[in-house]
């Protein structure tokens, strides 16, 4: 027999028996055996008596076999039933127990206590069993009856307030739960199920109320502490809910559930240093807590601690090997930085564990893995095995966020496979005519590939109709910036920055047309504006470090932009690549070696970083490396490959000679 289900059975037969006792119990049979003649009865009396004394000593088998041997002597006694059915209740002898309260009940049908015993029966019944609105209904039946014939037990009241509940009939549940507060006006039980009704018919504020009654009666009551912290995180009120956690942590300071729950709040919160400590606490109670195992890395990785959550999240992994989030997390911790490859292994390990069957993982989140490992492919330049994966994932999913969408695009278009881009484009442009996505990216296909008229034909149609939007605008110049068209994208972003004055791509756009135009002094000012308009925004600050150290002047200014874009964007390769430069322009080639070479790990399919390389390795005079890195440049396919050419020569004939 289950223990909640005997330790119900204690909790009701404690509560609503008794009054069966008082209303007809030991004394009225003390006095039927003395006004008894029968020896029948005397000897029911006697059985009876043996029957408890038995059940007082926990002998409860001899105390069953005495109360048949009563039954046997006065079978009419409405009493002998329904202390029986007890005793079976008790036991875990339920149909038996049903049977003689209902026995019970036809001999005396004016009693209540069968009733409430009946009732109580099915209550057991109905917390405990999965299919249980069939008990929900019958223990109704029998509390509704007892009240009819003795209104004085009012913990009917609560039970039936939770029954009513429990079959949605709101308002029958709160007229009984408050029925049972006019005489138990400090219940906490009540003003919680009160709550329940409130809350669930989307009254959030009286079920605050009410929770923070039963609170004030009870400040350590769980059930009450967790729901109103869930009324608070689901009206998106994290304050309020953090308030309640730490409230109940006074009172519970070792509950680990309460420490684990604040932790979430404060990580709903992004205020992760206090989510760490919580998470901390947590450990030192379990130290296997996985919830804990894997939100304390989390934690530390969004707090830039790397190292540590790293650390942890390969611990928490070891013991825990099937754990998606996880391994999820780590992943998307190599990718913030920049380490796709450790990224990719990740994702890839989560997906052979599925194939395995080691892990439960289903189409729509394999379809996510798959979407994931296409877009690391993307950055890395392997278009091919990204639109592989992509292709995967639409057809786990073929529902999948539509955000892939634009990447497969683009992943078919640099794969030279421009033709499927624009199929797509087109298909995608036919079922969501109003979105501009893929009319922009069809028209930057075309600009690829030499059809420029056409691209720029699409986006100025838009903007002639009416719709001046400031991503068409930067989209056309982008376009006319690629194709080397500079005049044409000057006179796109300036008219469109008398609409969009503060626009930072415009104007970074508008900046970059300058720049590569060699009219510096102007590419300056304008960056500058971009970094005041938008201190954070990292393309301008990297732009504009690099270009003065390029030519050389500013450097410890550029070096401070350079750092700050590093700060926004952590290990960004073409940031390192910058910083690097810079220190080479400064003549430090310790930090210039080390920052290009970090450049390489984290993007090596960049051509410029490798000629970079291949300079300051030439300044070292380590002109083997040199090559390499000059001859990947060229593989790679640098702009301007004549002049890496040209270097190489010369190299190669200063080594001859």
């Amino acid at each position: 027999m289950p223990l909640k289900f005997i330790f119900c059975f204690f909790l009701i037969f404690f509560l609503i028996v008794p009054a069966a006792i008082a209303e007809g119990g030991i004394t009225s049979a003390l006095q039927a055996g003395r006004e008894e003649d029968s020896s029948a009865k005397a000897e029911a009396y006697y059985r009876f008596s043996l029957a408890y004394l038995y059940q007082l000593r926990d002998r409860y088998e001899e105390a069953i076999a005495q109360y048949q041997e009563a039954l046997k002597q006065d079978p009419q006694s409405s009493y002998l039933y329904e202390s029986l059915a007890g005793l079976y209740y008790r036991r875990g002898y339920i149909q038996k127990a049903i049977g003689h309260c209902q026995q019970a009940i036809e001999l005396d049908p004016k009693s209540s206590s069968p009733h409430r015993l009946l009732g109580s029966i099915y209550y057991s019944l109905f917390l405990y069993s999965e299919d249980n609105s069939e008990y929900a209904d019958k223990a109704v039946e029998e509390f509704e009856a007892a009240l009819k014939l003795d209104k004085s037990n009012s913990e009917i009241y609560l039970i039936l307030g939770r029954l009513y509940l429990a079959q949605k009939n709101y308002q029958k549940s709160i007229k009984a739960l408050y029925e049972y507060l006019q005489s138990n006006s400090q219940s906490e039980e009540a003003r919680f199920y009160l709550a329940k009704n409130y809350l669930e018919q989307e009254d959030y504020p009286a079920a605050i109320e009410n929770l923070n009654q039963a609170l004030e009666i009870r400040p350590n009551y769980l059930r009450a502490i967790t729901t109103l912290a869930s009324i608070y995180h689901l009206l998106k009120d994290t304050p309020n809910a953090i308030l309640t956690y730490q409230k109940a942590l006074e009172a519970l300071p070792d509950d680990v559930g309460l420490r684990s729950s604040l932790a979430l709040e404060y990580l709903e919160a992004e205020e992760y240093e206090k989510a760490s400590e919580e998470l901390s606490a947590v450990l030192s109670y379990e130290p296997d807590n996985r919830f804990a195992l894997t939100y304390l890395p989390f934690s530390y990785h969004k707090l830039g601690r790397y190292e540590e959550a790293e650390k942890l999240y390969l611990q928490m992994l070891e013991k825990y090997p099937d754990d998606v989030d996880g391994r999820l997390h780590l992943a998307q911790l190599y990718i913030d930085l920049k380490e796709h490859s450790k990224a990719l292994n990740a994702y890839l390990h989560l997906l052979s564990l599925r194939d395995k069957g080691d892990i439960k993982l289903g189409n729509n989140e394999a379809a996510n893995l798959h979407a994931k490992i296409g877009i690391i492919y993307y950055q890395s330049q392997d278009f091919a095995r990204a639109v592989q994966s992509f292709q995967q994932a639409l057809n786990l999913n073929p529902k999948i966020d539509r955000s892939i969408l634009p990447y497969l695009v683009l992943s078919y278009h640099r794969n030279k496979e421009s033709d499927k881009a624009l199929e797509i484009c087109d298909q995608q442009m036919l079922i969501t005519p109003s979105s501009n996505t893929f009319i922009i990216l069809k028209a930057e296909i075309l600009g690829d590939i030499g059809q420029i008229e056409e691209g720029t034909r699409l986006i100025t149609e838009k903007i002639q109709k009416g719709e001046n939007d400031s991503l068409l605008n930067i989209a056309l110049s982008e376009i006319y910036i690629r194709a080397k068209k500079y005049t044409q994208a000057e006179e796109v972003l300036k008219k469109a920055l008398s609409v969009y004055p503060e626009n930072d791509t415009l104007l970074f756009n508008l900046g970059s047309v300058y720049e590569r135009t060699k009219r510096f002094e102007l590419a300056e000012d304008t960056f500058r504006k971009v970094i005041a308009y938008n201190p954070n925004n990292h393309l301008a600050l990297n732009y504009l470090g690099y270009m003065l150290a390029e030519k050389g002047i500013k450097l410890q200014e550029s070096l401070g932009f350079i750092k700050r874009a590093l700060e926004l964007d952590v290990n960004n390769g073409s940031y390192l690549d910058s910083l690097g430069w810079a220190y080479f322009k400064l003549n430090n080639m310790e930090l210039a070696e080390k920052y290009l070479t970090l450049a390489v790990e984290k993007e090596g399919n960049s051509p410029e970083i490798h000629d970079h390389l291949g300079d300051l390795y030439y300044k070292l005079g380590r002109f083997k490396e040199t090559l390499q890195e000059w001859e990947k440049a060229i593989s790679l396919g640098i702009e301007d490959d004549n002049k890496v050419r040209e270097k190489i020569e010369k190299l190669k004939t200063k080594l001859e000679n």
